[in-house]
C-alpha cells in the first residue's frame, strides 16, 4: 500500500507515499476509502513520516477529493503530451 523511501538528495525529509489505493465499486461511499487512508497516515506517522505523498489522475475528481478530505493538497503538476508515431 506504501513505501518510504529512503533520503536521497532530492528527498530531503522523510515522506511516506501511498502507492495504491483501490475500493471495489459496490463498497464505495460506506468509508471504506477514507479508513484506508487514515490507515497509511498512522503507519506513515509511526514511521516518522515528514510528509505523505499521493498522485491521482486529474480525470479522477472523487479519489482527488477523498484525498483533499484527508489534508492532501496539490505540490506538483506534471503535464504530459502524447507524440503522435
Amino acid at each position: 500500500m506504501g513505501s518510504y523511501p529512503e533520503l536521497t538528495p532530492m528527498v530531503l525529509q522523510r515522506e511516506a507515499r501511498l502507492n495504491s489505493l483501490w475500493v471495489l465499486p459496490e463498497h464505495r461511499g460506506l468509508g471504506v476509502g477514507s479508513r484506508l487512508v487514515e490507515a497509511f497516515l498512522d503507519w506513515a506517522r509511526e514511521r516518522g513520516a515528514a510528509y505523505a505523498v499521493v498522485s491521482a489522475f486529474a480525470a479522477n475528481p472523487t479519489a482527488i477529493r477523498l484525498y483533499e478530505k484527508h489534508g492532501f493538497g496539490p505540490h506538483t503538476v506534471t503535464l504530459r503530451a502524447l507524440l503522435s508515431s
